[in-house]
């Protein structure tokens, strides 16, 4: 954990220093807060999350900015630097889908998962993805400018062969 911090912390001061733009180190400060809410230093990642939004709001960064950091259509699923497994693979075929429903909380965590509609998916295929949700860790997502308690996220996810 210490080392990976730390690692984050120096991009963000080079960042920093070389005066990249607000995006940029905004975007580097969130990869911190990823990293402790990832390692369940809750507080510390919420603060850094908080100042990265402060940081987007004051530069003059596009709502569209904040949405795709803070609110995709596909949740982030942690850690942000590996390909995220709910993500559409627009390079394969699709056989299938399964609509889902899931909240995920202020610090990560999803509950309340529910399938809601699918399209030639197995049961195994709902299962594992209803297990991929749960043992998931998140980025918190924002609601009306706001990380909330809960935010309620639906989305569809992809079959392929």
């Amino acid at each position: 954990y210490y080392r990976g911090r730390q690692s984050l912390r120096r991009l963000y001061a080079y960042g920093a220093a070389s005066s990249d733009s607000s995006l940029q180190q905004a975007d580097a400060v969130v990869q911190l807060a990823d990293w402790d809410l990832l390692y369940s230093h809750n507080s510390q990642a919420m603060e850094s999350y908080e100042l990265a939004q402060s940081m987007l709001q004051e530069g003059g960064a596009a709502e569209s900015s904040i949405e795709q950091l803070f609110g995709p259509p596909t949740p982030v699923v942690l850690p942000a630097f590996q390909p995220n497994p709910l993500a559409r693979d627009e390079t394969r075929a699709e056989n299938g889908y399964i609509d889902v429903e899931f909240e995920i909380t202020r610090y990560g965590r999803s509950r309340a998962v529910e399938i809601l509609d699918d399209a030639n998916a197995t049961r195994a295929a709902k299962q594992d993805l209803m297990a991929l949700i749960r043992s998931s860790r998140y980025r918190p997502r924002l609601t009306e400018g706001a990380f909330a308690e809960v935010t309620p996220v639906r989305m569809r996810y992809y079959l392929y062969e």
